[in-house]
């Protein structure tokens, strides 16, 4: 999935690759994280040590609704895929 992500970025000219893994996913059994870290896709919430909790209470104060059932939708909702790992031109 990331080499079709970043190839779609590199044939659309696009600068920068991020994802939504957040700071509490590195203290979690996540595979991924490592070809995150392969292909150079950035984690700004994971950089910046922002939690899932800070994200959500962010979420509740501009009352936007999220999935409790499904946290890795949570910014999803609004975006189509394309435009959730590809937001840097």
């Amino acid at each position: 999935m990331f080499e079709k992500i970043t190839n779609f970025a590199n044939e659309n000219n696009f600068k920068y690759i991020i994802d939504g893994t957040n700071y509490d996913d590195i203290n979690t059994y996540r595979p991924g994280l490592k070809a995150l870290e392969e292909f150079k896709i950035i984690s700004p919430f994971k950089n910046f040590k922002i939690t899932k909790k800070e994200i959500r209470n962010y979420l509740e104060n501009i009352n936007k609704k999220y999935s409790q059932n499904h946290p890795a939708l949570v910014l999803q909702q609004d975006f189509p895929m394309a435009q959730i790992w590809i937001v840097i031109k």
